[in-house]
């Protein structure tokens, strides 16, 4: 009987989780109801090299606005495109809404993130995919 009882509650545990299945990014584990909803706060932002690219890792920088007192933003994510003689890169930062009520201290802050690219930079180009045609970023 206990054996029953044990065995439904396991059942009822994986169905309520069934909707939340943990995917990696490599900044850790992220439900997929976590995702989606990251997804739809998310914009393209210009970015700069931090520092020389490093043989398959750049930093990337940005300035954006924060509002103190609210959630950082940060760059969540980065599309690569690699290709033989350059690599374009899109980075996307998590947008929040800056509310300009009084006591809103809207200040600059700088975000980075170390992407990783598959193969070595060598003497290709980097591009910041942003802009509209994109925009060399290295070499300088």
């Amino acid at each position: 009987m206990l054996a029953r009882r044990a065995l439904a509650l396991v059942v009822v545990v994986i169905l309520m989780g069934c909707g939340k299945i943990a995917t990696g990014d490599g900044d850790g584990l992220q439900t997929r109801d976590m995702q989606q909803r990251e997804k739809e706060h998310l914009r393209q932002v210009h970015w700069k090299i931090y520092g020389p690219p490093s043989e398959k890792t750049v930093q990337i920088i940005s300035e954006v606005g924060y509002c103190v007192g609210t959630n950082k933003p940060r760059i969540a994510r980065v599309r690569i495109e690699e290709r033989p003689r350059k690599v374009l890169l899109t980075a996307f930062l998590t947008v929040v809404p800056i509310e300009h009520e009084k006591g809103c201290a809207d200040v600059r802050l700088g975000v980075h993130r170390f992407v990783h690219l598959k193969d070595p930079v060598g003497d290709r180009a980097l591009y910041d995919a942003s802009f509209s045609p994109a925009k060399l970023r290295w070499p300088r």
